[in-house]
C-alpha cells in the first residue's frame, strides 16, 4: 500500500464564551498537516461575535453594517487571507514547525503593516504607479495571493493606456479626471478613446476590466466614496469577426507534425517537441514549457497521468496521457525537456509549419483575421505589408496564425470533438473554473459543429437499423 500524503490545511475559529453579540472575540488559527501536526495559535485579530460565522469559519456573508464597520470587516478579512497564505508558505519551507514559529510569523506580518503608514497618492495615474511596485514586491496581494508576473505585466500595459486616456480626457474637458468625477459619460468616453485607437474588442474589454478593478481598489484604500463609479464600466459584446483568428490543428495535422523529419537536437526539433507537449496536455506554455520527470506519475490504480499546479491560476490538475507520443517525447530527452522561451517558440513554430504545409496543404489555407495594435502600427510605419482579399480583409495562411497558445486550444478542441467526454471532465484537464471560459477554447466553425451533430445522428440511425434485426 502506497504512502498517503495529507494536504496541509489552515482554518480559523473562535473560542467565544460570552453570549453578548456585541462582545469582541479573538480569532484563532488552526494548522493541520497529516495526523502528526495539529497547531492552534491566536491571530490576535478580534471581531464582534455577531459578525463571525462559526460553521463556515469566516466573517458572515451578507453582513451589511455601517460603512465604518464594513471597512473594518474587510480589513480583517484581508489580513486573515494574508496570514493564511503566509502560514502555508512557512509550512512548506520549514522542516520543524512549531507554535512559536507561527506566532512569530503572524506577529511579524502584523507589525510590518503597522510599522510604516502607507502614503497613498490620490491621483488616478499616481495611485496605479504606487500600486505596481507593491504588486511586484508582494506587499499588495489579491485575495492573499501575490500577483503573478503576467498579471503585473498587464497592469503595466494598462498604465500606458490610462496615461494616454487621462491626457485625452483633460484636453477634451479642460479639467482632470478624478475618482469622484467618474460617471457614465467618462466611461463612455474611455470606450470611444480605445475604439478610436483601433484596439480590438477583446483588448477594449481587458482595459475596461482593469479600470473597474482600479476604481474598486481605490475605494477600499479610502481614496473616494464614489460607490457607483465601478458600475458604469461594462464590457462590450465582441463579434467573432472582430477578433484575431484563433485556430486549432486537426489530429491529422498534429500527427504529421510529430512524424516530421527534423534535425535531431536542433532548434526546430526542440520547438516542435515542446509545442506537441501542449497539444497532448491542453495546458498553457507556462505549464507545458516547464514539464519535468516528476510531473509524470500514476494514479492509485496505475493509470499514467501528468500532475502539475498551473502557474497562472495556482490550480492543481491531473491530466491523463492523451497520446503516447507525449511519453515518447519525454523519454527522448530522458525526462529533461528543453526550455524554449515563448517568443522563440511563437516565431519558430510558424516556420516549421510552413515547411510542413508543402506536405499538409490544409496548413496553407488562408483565413480572414484582424490585426493587433502592434501589427497595425508596424504596417503604418511601412515595416510590414499584410495581404488582403478583394473585400479589404486581412488574410493569412493558417501556419502564420499558430502561436504557443494554439497547442492548448488544439488539445481541448480535439478532445471535445471525440464526443467521449463531457465538458466537466474536460474542464478538470484544462483547469477552467466555468463552462463559459472553457467553451471559449473550442474553436469550431458552424460547418464543423453541423458535421459533428450529423455524426451523432448517423450513429443513432445506424443503431436503430441494427435493432430491426
Amino acid at each position: 500500500m502506497g504512502l498517503i500524503r495529507y494536504m496541509a490545511s489552515v482554518s480559523f475559529f473562535t473560542r467565544a464564551t460570552s453570549s453578548k453579540k456585541d462582545s469582541e472575540i479573538t480569532i484563532w488559527l488552526r494548522y493541520r498537516d497529516g495526523r502528526a501536526i495539529d497547531i492552534r495559535v491566536s491571530t490576535t485579530e478580534t471581531i464582534p461575535a455577531k459578525y463571525w460565522d462559526s460553521k463556515r469559519e469566516t466573517i458572515k456573508a451578507g453582513t451589511l453594517p455601517d460603512s465604518e464597520t464594513q471597512k473594518r470587516l474587510e480589513g480583517i478579512k484581508e489580513r486573515l487571507s494574508n496570514i493564511r497564505s503566509l502560514i502555508f508558505d512557512v509550512g512548506k519551507t520549514n522542516r520543524e514547525i512549531t507554535p512559536a514559529l507561527f506566532r512569530e510569523t503572524i506577529s511579524g506580518y502584523l507589525d510590518s503593516i503597522k510599522a510604516v503608514p502607507r502614503q497613498i497618492p490620490s491621483g488616478i495615474l499616481e495611485y496605479l504607479g504606487y500600486l505596481i511596485p507593491l504588486m511586484e514586491s508582494g506587499d499588495y496581494r489579491y485575495k492573499g495571493k501575490p500577483y503573478s508576473y503576467n498579471t503585473i505585466k498587464v497592469w503595466k500595459s494598462f498604465s500606458l493606456i490610462l496615461e494616454r486616456f487621462l491626457r485625452f480626457y483633460h484636453l477634451r474637458n479642460g479639467k482632470a479626471l478624478t475618482w469622484d468625477s467618474i460617471d457614465k459619460a467618462a466611461c463612455d468616453l474611455f470606450l470611444s478613446f480605445l475604439q478610436g485607437e483601433n484596439y480590438l474588442g477583446t483588448s477594449v474589454n481587458k482595459a475596461v476590466i482593469n479600470f473597474r478593478a482600479l476604481v474598486n481598489m481605490a475605494e477600499k484604500d479610502g481614496l473616494h466614496s464614489n460607490y457607483t463609479a465601478a458600475k458604469h464600466f461594462y464590457k462590450q459584446s465582441v463579434r467573432e469577426e472582430d477578433k484575431t483568428k484563433r485556430i486549432y490543428l486537426t489530429e491529422k495535422e498534429v500527427e504529421a507534425l510529430y512524424q516530421m523529419d527534423l534535425e535531431p537536437g536542433g532548434l526546430y526539433d526542440q520547438v516542435r517537441d515542446i509545442f506537441l507537449c501542449g497539444c497532448y496536455t491542453g495546458q498553457r506554455i507556462s505549464d507545458y514549457g516547464r514539464l519535468i520527470k516528476q510531473n509524470f506519475t500514476e494514479t492509485a490504480r496505475g493509470v499514467k497521468v501528468v500532475r502539475l499546479v498551473q502557474k497562472k491560476t495556482d490550480t492543481p490538475v491531473t491530466i491523463p496521457i492523451i497520446n503516447d507520443h507525449l511519453l515518447a517525447i519525454v523519454k527522448k530527452y530522458k525526462g529533461n525537456l528543453p526550455h524554449i522561451h515563448d517568443q522563440v517558440l511563437n516565431r519558430e513554430i510558424k516556420v516549421i509549419l510552413e515547411m510542413l504545409s508543402e506536405f499538409v496543404p490544409s496548413l496553407a489555407i488562408y483565413e480572414k483575421t484582424t490585426l493587433t495594435m502592434k501589427d497595425l502600427q508596424m504596417e503604418r510605419e511601412g515595416k510590414v505589408q499584410f495581404e488582403r482579399n478583394e473585400d479589404g480583409d486581412v488574410i493569412m495562411p493558417r501556419y502564420e496564425l499558430v502561436t504557443s497558445h494554439t497547442a492548448r486550444r488544439t488539445a481541448l478542441t480535439n478532445l471535445f470533438l471525440t464526443k467521449l467526454f463531457n465538458n466537466i471532465q474536460l474542464m478538470h484537464v484544462s483547469g477552467h473554473k466555468t463552462e463559459k471560459a472553457f467553451l471559449e477554447y473550442i474553436r469550431l466553425s458552424g460547418d464543423e459543429i453541423a458535421e459533428s451533430i450529423d455524426k451523432i445522428l448517423q450513429r443513432q440511425r445506424d443503431m436503430k437499423n441494427n435493432d430491426i434485426f
